[in-house]
């Protein structure tokens, strides 16, 4: 940062005798050192010794260019991807490369391009337009008018109770899964004259004509109509109720100057510049909502912002120098506040509900009304929807299920007439139900050969399909004596033997002897029987008492 120092005539003569003649490194050097010893910049030292230093050569190259960004084919369209589709400048010519442009400077010379042509990275980013002041000449010449959404604050239902919550919370990546809470909106008025702010608070899922009409009602009461309603092109500023009424208030106060709507191009915030610094001002108090210890009501909050709103329009206004409210009393303006049946009659409408039969029409004080015959409202078939019917206009609105208003012209229902009867647009479910059946015998011909779960499945014991069966191991007694050498393995079912075979089996196992009892035992375990499993017999000889031998049964007879 330069030093704001005044050189003295010896230092500027030591100075100048100092630095006569020299260029380069060794100006720089010799520079560094007088400003360390004077306490001043390195620069001021240049600024005084200019004339005294050679002047540099010019390249003789200077001003030559391989390529114009705006002329260069390659250049130009690489311009148009980094304004239009935003790409950064590497990608830009990477892309503009892969389409077939040549590029023949470096990808630093295409950034000094865009900087010279007003694209660098911060004024592509900041897209700052240039723009002039203005201001309305007198108080309720022009009111500027805009719906803002507060930041992390939901309304409850039920209790009204405003809630805190976080943006990690609900977000576009997630949205709001509980319906007992809405969004809270800021509606916000600005004089453009005076600065005087009125401020409202509305807690809803999406603002819709209806609340714009409520606030700008409230508005008009209190402050008065204005010459100008100054906007952005929301559409439920510029509804057709909307405008509906601005042209009952212009023909009303024509003598005076009318009534008109006017709305900024989209895009540019600067054009309401003081109704978006007001915005910016609640937000500032809008932190004190977390200082209360019971959690405020909205009509509490509502009541804050009656507070809020006197005490930042009895505050002096940068701009200006005074106060919103002694400047939009200052001037000798007549505040034009119309009768309370004008004002309803330009703004109030009956608001009803109704359930849509698959006539799509509805009644409405005796009168049959007719709704188009298209998507969405033919989704909306057997639903209550909720309508709003300004008196003596030619159309009414409808409050969509998906948060939209449909404004829908009055048309009398009536009966097709022979001849003309015309089918009405097909519903999203009918749709779909005929985009599954189309081609339904191509389909039927393909999967005729497909298996049918029930039919075609394994059954398992307990009734259910095996969809996925399990692979089955068969044990043998062959693998399991050459997984156990030695052992002679039972089958799962048992093996059949014969009389004398089992006689064998049994004596080789040592289960029974040759003796008359035991064959006589062993014919009783066979009863008539040909052949009697191995598990069978193993299982009644080891059961069986043990029994005397041929030769104590001998003795005992000689006894």
């Amino acid at each position: 940062m330069s030093k704001n120092i005044t050189l003295g005539s010896l230092a500027l003569a030591e100075i100048r005798a100092a630095m006569h003649g020299l260029k380069g490194s060794r100006a720089r050097l010799v520079a560094q050192g007088l400003a360390a010893a004077h306490d001043c910049s390195a620069s001021r030292i240049y600024d005084v010794t200019r004339e005294l230093r050679p002047v540099r050569r010019q390249r003789s190259d200077k001003g030559k260019r391989r390529g114009d960004l705006l002329a260069h084919d390659g250049l130009n369209r690489v311009a148009r991807l980094v304004v239009e589709h935003k790409l950064d400048p590497d990608l830009a010519v990477e892309q503009a490369k892969l389409e077939g442009h040549t590029i023949d400077v470096s990808l630093g010379t295409v950034r000094r391009y865009l900087r010279e042509r007003g694209l660098s990275r911060r004024a592509r980013r900041s897209n700052v337009r240039p723009f002039r002041r203005w201001e309305a000449a007198a108080p309720g010449e022009l009111f500027q008018f805009d719906i803002s959404g507060v930041k992390e604050r939901w309304v409850d239902h039920k209790t009204r109770r405003i809630l805190h919550v976080p943006i990690t919370e609900v977000s576009e990546n997630h949205p709001n899964r509980k319906l007992d809470r809405v969004r809270l909106w800021k509606f916000t008025l600005v004089d453009d004259h005076s600065r005087l702010k009125y401020v409202r608070f509305i807690g809803c899922d999406k603002p819709t004509s209806h609340h714009v009409i409520d606030f700008l009602l409230e508005t008009f009461r209190e402050l008065g109509v204005p010459l100008t309603l100054y906007s952005d092109n929301d559409a439920v500023i510029v509804s057709r109720r909307m405008q509906r009424a601005a042209s009952i208030l212009d023909r009303a106060f024509a003598e005076s100057g009318g009534f008109r709507l006017l709305q900024h191009m989209p895009g540019n915030a600067q054009a309401s510049g003081k109704v978006e610094n007001a915005h910016q001002a609640v937000e500032k108090f809008e932190k004190l909502i977390a200082l209360k210890a019971q959690t405020p009501t909205l009509d509490e909050l509502n009541k804050f912002t009656v507070w809020l709103c006197d005490r930042m329009n009895w505050r002096e206004h940068r701009t200006t120098g005074e106060k919103p409210a002694l400047r939009w009393q200052s001037r000798r303006t007549v505040i034009r506040v119309p009768p309370p049946a004008l004002l309803d009659s330009a703004f109030k409408a009956d608001e009803f509900e109704r359930k849509l039969g698959a006539d799509l029409a509805i009644s409405f004080k005796g009168e049959r009304l007719q709704l188009p015959r298209k998507r969405p409202f033919t989704d909306w078939i057997g639903k209550t929807l909720t309508f709003v019917m300004p008196p003596d206009s030619d159309f009414f609105v409808l409050l969509g299920l998906d948060g939209f208003e449909y404004e829908i012209t009055r048309t009398v229902a009536r009966a097709d007439e022979a001849g003309e009867f015309k089918q009405p647009e097909e519903s999203t479910g009918q749709r779909t139900r005929k985009a599954l059946k189309s081609s339904a015998k191509e389909r039927r011909t393909s999967e005729r050969g497909l298996p049918v779960l029930g039919f075609d499945s394994e059954i398992d014991a307990s009734g259910r399909p095996i969809e996925f069966p399990k692979q089955r191991e068969e044990m043998t007694p062959e693998r399991l004596a050459e997984v156990g050498p030695g052992v002679v393995p039972p089958s799962y079912g048992g093996r059949l033997f014969g009389y004398w075979k089992a006689l064998e089996l049994l004596i080789d196992e040592n289960l029974l002897t040759n003796s008359e009892a035991d064959r006589g035992w062993l014919k009783c375990i066979f009863r008539g029987r040909e052949e009697v499993t191995d598990m069978e017999l193993r299982a009644e000889a080891e059961a069986r008492a043990p029994q005397p031998t041929d030769a104590v049964i001998e003795l005992l007879r000689r006894a």
